[in-house]
């Protein structure tokens, strides 16, 4: 009887044991109280995130899920914790990670930004400071990177200026002759910005008939040529006449020639080029497009914006007069000395080119007189025309008239 009440009470302990350990198995894995490793708010300068759901335990499963983008996204593995995720710049999401045990879950969800980092340099040669001889330009502002956006701005202008596109890294700048204009290029991720500023003083043209590029000055509301002309062509592209080597040309009817002081090429660089008036006044004209031969009324305008009574302009070769010093350059470099009164005030920078006479390749006086050619005869004998000339020996401009076969200078006018 013993034996059987025996194996009763431990045939119960034995249920009682096997129920208590049923019950212990299927009891789940418990959650952790954090689900994340670091923080819930990114921002980042990357377009690659390997994210940071913690490790599993056995019996816990995870899932990654993008609730909110607004641009393209990708989970590589969504199951894994440190699964890649994939953005876009300038993309913006909201992720969350579950964790559950068959039983219960917990999610926990992480905002990210994605940005692209700004470049250390925005400009492609790094150049910041231009001196064009054009009114157009292209700038100079680097290609842009998935993620950055660029806008150029003016932010400081003393004449009309546009921008084709100011979106565009190499937007045209176009502006005025003799315009300084300050631009500023700034470019952002959507974050953080970077600008650079950039001087522009347009302070001359080229001559598209040769590429030959001149200074150019304004005088009052007239803008002169700073240089002496160079060029070989009338505007149609026809040849001027090349006087080298041409001997006494005093028989030719209306000679229309260039000229390089002593029949020296390497005179150009420094002196431009002398011409006959015939060649200097011909129809198909001499003058750089959008510019002309100065009148003897021009001339006259500009002595007085440098300070002569207008009512002196009609005397011939006033000796008493200082406006020669303001156009000549200063110095005993190209003028020989005394070079007197010269201070080239406006930077007209007059140079002593001398001059072609007629007959048997008779040049004279490089170094002592600048000979100007303007665009009138002389009404009384129209086998001269008026010119002005500076001399290194006097401070005074001489208004006067010579044979038009000579050879002179020429300054042109802009239209």
């Amino acid at each position: 009887m013993k034996n059987a009440i025996s194996l009763v009470i431990a045939l119960h302990i034995f249920v009682f044991v096997v129920i208590v350990s049923c019950n212990k198995e299927d009891e789940p894995t418990p959650i952790p109280d954090i689900i994340l490793n670091g923080e819930t708010t990114l921002e980042i300068y990357d377009t690659t995130l390997i994210l940071n759901g913690i490790e599993l335990q056995e019996g816990l499963n995870g899932y990654w899920t993008i609730i909110e983008k607004t641009d393209f996204a990708v989970l590589r593995d969504s199951l894994d914790p440190q699964c890649v995720f994939i953005g876009k710049p300038r993309g913006e999401y909201k992720l969350r990670w579950t964790v559950e045990n068959g039983k219960e879950e917990k999610t926990v969800d992480i905002t990210i930004k994605m940005f692209t980092s700004l470049p250390e340099s925005i400009l492609t040669d790094g150049n910041t400071n231009f001196e064009l001889y054009d009114t157009l330009f292209v700038l100079n502002g680097i290609e842009l990177q998935d993620g950055l956006k660029g806008t150029w701005e003016i932010i400081n202008n003393t004449d009309l200026c546009l921008l084709s596109d100011s979106l565009d890294p190499n937007c045209q700048f176009a502006g005025k002759l003799l315009g300084e204009y300050k631009l500023r290029w700034t470019v952002e991720n959507g974050k953080d910005n970077k600008y650079e500023e950039i001087n522009i003083k347009i302070i001359g043209f080229t001559d598209s008939r040769d590429n030959e590029k001149y200074l150019v000055i304004r005088m009052g509301n007239q803008i002169w040529m700073a240089e002496n002309l160079k060029t070989t062509t009338y505007q149609n592209g026809d040849l001027i006449n090349d006087g080298t080597d041409v001997g006494d040309y005093s028989g030719e009817f209306e000679p229309k020639y260039w000229f390089a002081y002593n029949d020296n090429l390497a005179n150009i660089d420094t002196y431009g080029r002398l011409y006959t008036w015939y060649a200097t006044t011909d129809p198909r004209n001499i003058a750089p497009e959008g510019w002309h031969v100065p009148t003897n009324s021009e001339w006259n305008k500009l002595q007085v914006y440098m300070g002569m009574n207008a009512s002196d302009t009609i005397l011939i070769c006033d000796e008493n007069n200082y406006i020669g010093g303001k156009l000549k350059q200063t110095g005993t470099d190209v003028w020989l000395s005394p070079n007197v009164g010269a201070t080239n005030e406006f930077s007209f920078n007059a140079l002593p080119a001398g001059y072609r006479r007629r007959f048997y390749k008779n040049f004279e006086y490089i170094g002592d007189y600048a000979c100007f050619w303007t665009s009138n005869q002389n009404d009384g004998d129209d086998s001269y025309a008026w010119y002005r000339h500076l001399y290194s020996q006097k401070a005074s401009i001489c208004c006067t008239y010579n044979m038009k076969s000579y050879g002179f200078s020429v300054r042109c006018v802009k239209d």
